[in-house]
């Protein structure tokens, strides 16, 4: 399960960067706008402000990863997620290389990069517990799949959510962190 979560996130990131470097340039100069925008913001924040971007954005997946475990259906949503969360990281990162050429390349690697990867690995994490939940509730409809959800299980379940939600706000930090060093020496 974690091995087909990470594929689906490189596929799309992959796939999200190559379209990008292919792309017409009507559409990168769309999508460059939306991509400057971020620079420009992140590069003028206080820590504060980009701690609570950057916790609002993971915020949002954890929280979207959290409520598709109460659904019986809810597996394939969460693959979804994964493939959301890389294919956007590999439209802006495929932006920021093709329109800032080793520049943006640094860029990446100190800036999102890090952050990226230490969340999406939280995000995996959350999501396969989120699927294994869905799955009891699944039984609970068709009790030949095995045991349904019970309250011991909610309680694992929430606390699991609680140290993921612990696990993101480290990360936020990490992430507002790297931006406050580093936000004055490398810029695009």
């Amino acid at each position: 399960l974690t091995t087909v979560l990470l594929a689906a996130f490189l596929v799309a990131l992959l796939y999200g960067s190559v379209l990008m470097s292919q792309a017409d340039q009507t559409l990168q100069d769309k999508l460059s706008f939306l991509t400057q925008e971020y620079i420009s913001n992140r590069g003028e924040q206080s820590i504060i402000s980009t701690f609570l971007s950057s916790l609002s954005t993971n915020g949002l997946y954890l929280g979207a990863a959290f409520l598709l475990g109460f659904f019986a259906l809810g597996q394939p949503f969460s693959v979804f997620i994964m493939l959301f969360r890389g294919f956007g990281l590999g439209l802006a990162m495929g932006n920021i290389y093709t329109h800032h050429q080793a520049e943006g390349v640094l860029y990446c690697m100190v800036f999102i990069v890090p952050a990226a990867v230490l969340f999406t690995f939280v995000l995996v994490a959350a999501l396969k517990d989120s699927i294994q939940f869905s799955n009891l509730f699944l039984a609970s409809i068709f009790p030949r799949l095995g045991t349904a959800a019970s309250g011991e299980t909610l309680k694992f379940y929430c606390a699991k959510y609680a140290f993921y939600l612990l696990l993101i706000l480290l990360i936020s930090a990490f992430d507002a962190a790297i931006n406050f060093l580093f936000s004055s020496i490398i810029r695009l």
